[in-house]
């Protein structure tokens, strides 16, 4: 439970967190979900009590706690997949480079 209470809680200041231009930016949501459109790209998507769903380009990591992560047909993951709790989802054609 302390586990899940400190992913919670460093996750808090990152929840309206943009980095950078519009293409670069870190997607971070609590209590709901992430979606990375065809066509967008970001540089992290995390959900936290929500899932992450992926048919763009997330260069870094695509992060769900208490979700799961859809890769989508086009989707492309530069680093990581991770879900905790629940299941990652790769439809044929994603990629993931990690």
């Amino acid at each position: 439970m302390n586990k899940w209470f400190l992913i919670i809680a460093l996750s808090l200041p990152l929840a309206n967190f943009n980095h950078g231009s519009a293409e670069a930016r870190i997607k971070v949501r609590i209590g709901c979900n992430v979606v990375v459109e065809e066509g967008t790209e970001v540089k992290d998507a995390v959900a936290v009590g929500g899932s992450v769903f992926v048919n763009g380009k997330v260069r870094d990591s695509a992060v769900a706690v208490g979700g799961s992560v859809i890769l989508g047909h086009n989707a492309v993951i530069g680093i990581d997949v991770v879900s905790i709790g629940v299941a990652v989802k790769q439809a044929q054609g994603s990629k993931i480079h990690g």
